[in-house]
C-alpha cells in the first residue's frame, strides 16, 4: 500500500512538471524594444523615430514586427525611412507592420520611421510591439517602449499693433506770381549827318567849303574831303557836255545849209 501511494505521488509530480513546461512554452516570451526620437517634443513636426528590437531567441532570427501606434498618431502619418535589407512596410488600422527575410540568430532589428506630427497635448507615447521569429514564435514586450516628450513650445505673444500715424498734410507751395515784363526803353533814333548835292550850282559861285551838319570830327572830315573833290568834277563834266552839244548843233546847221544849196 505504501509503495502504491509513493508511485502515485511521483506520477502526480511528473504530470505537474509536464503541464508547467507546456504552459510555459505556449505562453509568448518577453521581448525588449527601445525607442528614441531626434526631436522628442510635443507638437513637433517631421520627427524621426528610431526603434531597436532585441533578439531573445537562440535558434531563430527576427522576421516580423507589428507596432500599435499611440493615440494622437495616425498610421497614414507614418512612413518608413530605413529598415533591414529586404524588409517592407505596410500600414494597419491601428499601426503598421515591418518585416522581411529573417535576420541572423541573435541580431537585433533596427529601423526608422518618420512621423509628420507628434500630439501637442501628450507627455508620453507608448508603442506596443509584437516580435515574430522565423520559427513562428511571437514575443511581446511586457515593458512597452515609451517615448517621453518635452512640453510643447508656447507660441510667442502677439505684438500689439502699432498705431498708424495720420499722414502729415503738407500745404501746397504758394503760387509764384507771373513776372511782369521789364519795360524796354524805346530805341533812340540815330542822328547821322545827311548831305545832298545841289542839282545846279552857278558856275560863278562855287563855295570854297561846304559846312556839313554838326557831327563827330571823323565824319565831318570825311564829308568835307568828299565835297571838295566832287564839285570840280561835276563842273568839268557840265562844261564838256555844253561844248559837245554846241559843236553838234553847229555841225548839224552846216549840213542843212549845204543841203539847201545843192537843191537850188
Amino acid at each position: 500500500m505504501v509503495k502504491l501511494h509513493g508511485l502515485v505521488g511521483r506520477l502526480m509530480l511528473i504530470g505537474a512538471a509536464v503541464v508547467t513546461a507546456v504552459g510555459v512554452s505556449a505562453a509568448p516570451a518577453s521581448a525588449r524594444v527601445l525607442v528614441s526620437a531626434d526631436n522628442p517634443q510635443a507638437g513637433a513636426t517631421n520627427v524621426t523615430l528610431s526603434f531597436f528590437a532585441q533578439a531573445r531567441s537562440g535558434v531563430a532570427g527576427i522576421a516580423f514586427l507589428r507596432v500599435v501606434l499611440p493615440a494622437g498618431i495616425r498610421s497614414d502619418d507614418v512612413t518608413l525611412l530605413s529598415a533591414p535589407r529586404g524588409w517592407n512596410f505596410s500600414s494597419t488600422p491601428d499601426g503598421y507592420n515591418v518585416g522581411g527575410p529573417a535576420l541572423d540568430v541573435g541580431e537585433g532589428a533596427r529601423y526608422q520611421v518618420n512621423v509628420e506630427r507628434l500630439p501637442s497635448n501628450a507627455t508620453r507615447l507608448a508603442f506596443e510591439t509584437l516580435q515574430t521569429y522565423s520559427d513562428g514564435r511571437i514575443e511581446s514586450d511586457n515593458q512597452v517602449p515609451v517615448l517621453v516628450l518635452a512640453p510643447a513650445r508656447r507660441p510667442a505673444p502677439a505684438r500689439p499693433p502699432v498705431p498708424s500715424r495720420a499722414p502729415v498734410e503738407v500745404p501746397p507751395p504758394a503760387p509764384i506770381p507771373p513776372s511782369e515784363p521789364a519795360e524796354v526803353p524805346p530805341p533812340i533814333p540815330s542822328i547821322e549827318p545827311t548831305f545832298t548835292l545841289p542839282t545846279e550850282l552857278p558856275s560863278a559861285q562855287v563855295p570854297a567849303t561846304i559846312d556839313p551838319a554838326p557831327t563827330s570830327s571823323a565824319t565831318a572830315l570825311v564829308a568835307q574831303r568828299s565835297g571838295l573833290g566832287l564839285v570840280p568834277l561835276i563842273s568839268l563834266a557840265a562844261v564838256l557836255m555844253v561844248l559837245a552839244l554846241t559843236g553838234f548843233l553847229a555841225w548839224l546847221r552846216r549840213r542843212r545849209t549845204r543841203a539847201g544849196r545843192v537843191s537850188i
